[in-house]
């Protein structure tokens, strides 16, 4: 275990290095280092140098500040520096925050904007950010914010706690008579709809209007641990997802719904096939649903 650990630091401090012999615009490598990149769904914010990765679920600002490396006291300016940076930091990622896209109508800033008790929450939510340790590069500091969109600390809980539950039994009703096909998860294929946006309120319905899925049906403890869904960009990530079982029921919606396209609509006979099993209604209401969009090259 010991000469494990004498290599994966060696390892790592190779990689370091390497980062830092990189040129400027690779910088942002600093502080991440993850083969899954190109598996992740990003919205970027490029006013506020921020981005929403809706795979991992954070929201991400960066900073540069340039110093005076010459100057006598920089070793006591350090503080003064990095308050600057933090500070700064914060009131990016708020500012990035409000992009945020709840559901087909709200985006985060219109509840921060609206609802004072809610703001107050997003704030405390912002306090509890994580800072990257703060790095210099020849005359300059870069440092990082990041905000967890989903989880037990994540900002999404502010807005799912006062959800009624909504039960699904269209499906299972008309269809009890024969025994009906089990299915422990739902893989929704969204390549061919390039207008569809992520969101923290994902829904299905059918045909008719009926909800389907979505922050209303998920089991309490699910919802709040894992958010509705999970985005990936990545057909392979998305199949070997945490979310995904043995059974899956994979399906290309019928098309996007709403205002800015963050809701799908399957066929009734698709809808019929996936809920009229009450153990598979049981099991996708555990969180088991993973939306695969492929990301546009840039």
């Amino acid at each position: 275990m010991k000469y494990k650990t004498y290599f994966f630091i060696i390892i790592y401090n190779f990689l370091i290095f390497n980062i830092l012999l990189s040129n400027e615009n690779e910088i942002k490598n600093l502080w991440e280092i993850d083969e899954f990149k190109k598996s992740y769904i990003i919205e970027k914010i490029p006013e506020y140098k921020s981005t929403i990765n809706w795979t991992t679920g954070k929201i991400k600002t960066e900073l540069s500040l340039e110093i005076n490396i010459e100057d006598p006291n920089i070793g006591k300016n350090k503080d003064y520096y990095y308050n600057i940076i933090k500070e700064e930091l914060k009131q990016n990622l708020i500012k990035a925050m409000g992009y945020l896209r709840i559901s087909d109508i709200f985006l985060l800033k219109d509840y921060f904007y609206i609802k004072s008790e809610q703001r107050y929450e997003i704030l405390f939510h912002v306090d509890k950010s994580f800072y990257y340790p703060i790095i210099q590069k020849n005359k300059k500091l870069y440092g990082a914010l990041e905000l967890y969109i989903f989880g037990t600390n994540g900002i999404a809980n502010i807005f799912y706690k006062n959800i009624d539950k909504v039960e699904n039994k269209k499906y299972l009703l008309t269809n009890r008579i024969k025994k009906q096909e089990y299915y422990d998860s739902l893989l929704i294929d969204a390549s061919i709809f390039q207008d569809f946006k992520p969101s923290i309120f994902m829904r299905i319905y059918d045909q008719d209007g009926m909800l389907l899925y979505g922050p209303e049906t998920i089991e309490k403890k699910y919802l709040e641990l894992n958010g509705v869904c999970e985005y990936t960009s990545s057909l392979i990530y998305a199949l070997n997802s945490p979310r995904i079982g043995k059974k899956i029921f994979y399906i290309i919606p019928f098309k996007t719904y709403g205002r800015t396209s963050t809701y799908f609509i399957l066929h009734n006979s698709d809808a019929s096939k996936l809920f009229n099993n009450k153990d598979t209604i049981d099991s996708i209401n555990k969180g088991a649903v993973v939306v695969f969009k492929p990301q546009k090259e840039e």
